[in-house]
């Protein structure tokens, strides 16, 4: 029963270092860091546009604090797309 559980422990040990090796190239991987690039690429562009539809918002004048629905967008615009 020993040798079984040390031998069981062994393949298991093994298989997590497999796995480890496996992830840490597909972290290196050059498919993974284009799609983070173009993650971070989005997130920039999403960023610019929610601060053009804040200032339009802004910039009418319009009181947005006692509509509603303007104030759920402006403040949902001023959340961060990187914490999402």
């Amino acid at each position: 029963l020993k040798q079984a559980s040390e031998s069981k422990l062994l393949e298991i040990q093994t298989e997590k270092n497999k796995q480890k090796i496996d992830l840490d190239g597909m972290e290196n991987s050059e498919r993974i860091k284009i799609i983070r690039q173009n993650l971070q690429m989005e997130i920039k562009i999403t960023t610019v546009i929610q601060h053009v539809f804040q200032n339009l918002i802004l910039g009418s004048k319009v009181n947005w604090a006692e509509d509603s629905a303007l104030k759920e967008i402006v403040l949902q615009l001023e959340k961060n797309v990187d914490m999402i």
